[in-house]
């Protein structure tokens, strides 16, 4: 068995505890930082930043597991394309046992519901097979997605990569990540159980700032507010959202985060959500600050 093959098995067994859910999400994470190494072999990280769920679950530790990958271009360019970046990743990824196929947008697209993507993102979708002996396989597809017309305001910093071997890759700071994350908790037009599990995460740490300036033009871009040029303060969001958690149906959003918890307790948890779970964290949303 290669070195690189190695790697992968070794470190699937690290993380599984047996669990078969468990040991999905852990290859599919696996994937993720294999695929955020081969773009960091590229100039991709000087032009485009990580963001996302799966970027608080690698480098931040979320507790709970994720599948996209997305990634925003730090400055606009509607010609950007993934084949540049994507074109040899199926052969680095077949060097550590998978086989892999991409498609493009127009195939991710019937394979997901109805998601909060603009119009002007690129998808595409990593469909890999992976055996871990000569009578398994398991199948992980991966969706990546770029914002090609980022909202201004974000806030970028060099964050480590350590597996499969070390090196930096660019991400949006936490503050920034959590004003992306209201802008869906106030704009996504259906109920997404992920985003209100990590609402919760946010807001039980207290070191942890918010974008004001990210979210207002994030607001302004897309969503109901679009084109309004929003005028938003600490006030405006909690108003918002307020009226926001009164419209959520909580069965559904259950339904969407069970699958991606860590531990029967966060399952129990998780069967107790309520609008008063969410309101009562409102008080810890931070106030803006001014430099």
């Amino acid at each position: 068995m290669k070195m690189e093959t190695l790697m992968v098995k070794d470190r699937l067994e690290e993380m599984t505890a047996g669990n078969k859910n468990q040991e999905f999400f852990a290859l599919r994470q696996i994937t993720q930082e294999l695929i955020l190494y081969h773009l960091s072999q590229t100039d991709f990280f000087e032009k485009a930043a990580f963001m996302g769920g799966t970027c608080l679950r690698l480098f931040h530790n979320l507790d709970r597991f994720s599948e996209d990958m997305d990634f925003s271009l730090l400055q606009p360019d509607p010609a950007f394309t993934w084949n540049r970046y994507l074109s040899s990743l199926c052969d680095v990824l077949s060097q550590f046992g998978y086989q892999a196929v991409l498609k493009d947008k127009p195939i991710l697209d019937k394979t997901v519901k109805k998601v909060f993507v603009k119009d002007n993102t690129i998808g595409k979708l990593l469909q890999l097979s992976y055996t871990r002996n000569t009578d398994k396989s398991q199948t992980v597809n991966i969706k990546l997605e770029i914002d090609t017309n980022s909202p201004q305001g974000a806030i970028v910093q060099s964050t480590p990569l350590l597996f499969p071997t070390s090196g930096n890759i660019s991400t949006l700071e936490l503050g920034s990540l959590f004003a992306g994350k209201i802008h869906a908790l106030l704009c996504r037009e259906y109920t997404k159980g992920r985003d209100w599990y990590d609402f919760l995460w946010y807001t039980a740490r207290i070191d942890v700032k918010l974008n004001y300036e990210l979210l207002q033009h994030s607001l302004d871009q897309m969503g109901p507010w679009q084109g309004t040029k929003p005028s938003i303060d600490r006030l405006w969001i909690l108003r918002e959202l307020e009226n926001r958690i009164d419209t959520i149906d909580w069965q559904e959003a259950k339904r969407d985060i069970i699958r991606f918890a860590l531990s029967s307790f966060q399952v129990e948890s998780i069967k107790k959500w309520e609008n008063a779970t969410f309101k009562s964290r409102l008080s810890r949303i931070p106030e803006r600050q001014f430099h």
